[in-house]
């Protein structure tokens, strides 16, 4: 159809990742307009992830850190390291003692660590552009009935006309809040 739409560069490759989770279904357009557009869109985005692999050098550095949260880190009753809620990161026990630990790795490897950060800083700007995408269209009356608004949001930049999406009925009435309750 030729029209070109703006868009981030993040938004693309979210909604390719999200888009890849729809299972095909029995309209054959649908299915055949969906694998159109997703190859699209991994044309255009291949080359991000390639962008923001770690140098040989990084990867001995984050080895070695990760030595040490292996050893420094907390860990379960079952002895597996334990995330921080918070940071997604792995929580140590003895802060101090992880910092001291790190202090002589982090001098060693200063300068891998700072072309890493760079790059990060870049590949995200990178996301942040808008670019003009042509993508493959979907015309609305393709779509298969839409229960996941996660769904909608990924289909919406490639989609002709407007997205219904199904309201929840599966929802029983014992499980439904009393009023007032949050």
């Amino acid at each position: 159809m030729g029209d070109k739409i703006t868009i981030r560069r993040r938004d693309l490759v979210e909604c390719f990742n999200i888009l890849q989770e729809i299972e095909a279904v029995t309209h054959i357009k649908f299915t055949y307009a969906l694998g159109k557009c997703l190859r699209k869109v991994k044309e255009e985005t291949a080359d991000y992830e390639a962008t923001v692999q770690p140098s040989k050098e990084y990867r001995k550095y984050a080895d070695k850190r990760n030595e040490i949260l292996r050893e420094l880190g907390s860990k379960d009753n079952e002895g597996k390291l334990i995330n921080d809620p918070i940071t997604g990161e792995v929580a140590v026990k003895d802060a101090k003692a992880f910092n001291e630990a790190l202090a002589p790795l982090k001098k060693e490897y200063a300068a891998e660590i700072e072309k890493r950060e760079e790059q990060i800083r870049e590949y995200t700007e990178h996301l942040n552009e808008k670019i003009e995408f042509e993508p493959h269209w979907i015309q609305a009356e393709w779509l298969p009935p839409i229960k996941a608004v996660r769904y909608a949001y990924a289909l919406d930049p490639f989609v002709k006309g407007d997205i219904n999406i199904l309201p929840v009925t599966d929802v029983k009435p014992e499980e439904k809040k009393p009023e007032g309750k949050p």
